[in-house]
């Protein structure tokens, strides 16, 4: 068995290097996982991240500090980007789905899985379909701020623009 595996091994690694594994990807990219820090993430050989559904990903060492800083944080406030909410009755309903999402992500054992963390955060998506839709955007903001605060630093897919787009319109 031992042998079987050392000429496995070596017959792999002579392929590897004559690039006899040049036909794995249709343009000559392989896609190779990586361990770092304690989690394996996939990296293509042509310089590219290949999609997060190939393989699932965990916030790395995410602590969970700054998951229940945005839960204390005061929520639909206006400042200088936003007038606040459209009705005054809005806030205590909104202020609940977006702390409700965070407290689930914070209940999440870690390291925290991204298809279970976006899965959650979406589902609060769905939840703000009967408010103003400058009350919607600002819940989005604190949403992709639950994202990245449970660690994840890849989009979190969560609207049809990039995640610092929802944060810069917000």
């Amino acid at each position: 068995m031992r042998g079987l595996l050392i000429s496995s091994v070596a017959l792999l690694l002579s392929g590897c290097l004559s690039g006899g594994l040049q036909e794995f990807g249709s343009s000559g990219c392989r896609t190779v996982y990586v361990l770092s820090g304690g989690v394996v993430q996939p990296v293509n050989s042509c310089g590219g991240i290949p999609r997060d559904g190939l393989m699932a990903q965990t916030s790395a060492g995410a602590t969970g500090k700054d998951l229940v800083a945005l839960l204390a944080a005061p929520k639909f406030e206006a400042d200088a980007f936003y007038t606040g909410v459209d009705m005054p009755e809005d806030r205590a309903p909104l202020t609940k789905i977006v702390n409700d999402a965070v407290r689930d992500v914070i209940a999440m054992p870690e390291p925290r899985d991204a298809v279970r963390v976006r899965r959650r955060l979406a589902l609060s998506l769905v939840s703000l379909d009967v408010f103003a839709t400058q009350d919607r955007g600002h819940a989005l903001m604190y949403l992709v701020l639950a994202w990245r605060a449970a660690g994840f630093l890849p989009e979190s897919g969560l609207a049809g623009v990039p995640d610092d787009q929802v944060l810069q319109a917000a």
